[in-house]
């Protein structure tokens, strides 16, 4: 398409939107790929075509759960769970670490 039919595509149905995580997730390998390959290791570009391009703010601030799903999982977690499901939970909530990752913890 050229610039000015893109600039023209005004009604995209709401189904064929995508999410911002999407647009977070391309951009930074777009930008890995310009600026440190093309541009730093390579030498073919002076300037990397995905500078001061900025992914939109995202709303989802704890992957696929909303802010009102993760106070529910943290409020269980504090007032009703006991022992290791209470800080599983919490680490999983504050910390962002994978549920693979917490599995290898240990006491010491």
């Amino acid at each position: 398409m050229t610039i000015h039919e893109l600039l023209a595509c005004d009604g995209v149905p709401e189904e064929d939107l995508i999410d911002t995580e999407a647009i977070h997730k391309h951009l930074k390998i777009y930008k890995s790929l310009f600026k440190t390959f093309l541009t730093d290791a390579k030498g073919i570009l002076e300037k990397s075509p995905t500078d001061r391009i900025i992914a939109p703010p995202s709303s989802k601030r704890f992957s696929a759960y909303t802010v009102g799903e993760m106070c529910h999982f943290t409020s269980y977690a504090i007032n009703e769970a006991q022992g290791w499901l209470k800080w599983i939970i919490l680490l999983m909530a504050y910390t962002g670490a994978r549920c693979c990752e917490i599995a290898t913890l240990t006491k010491a």
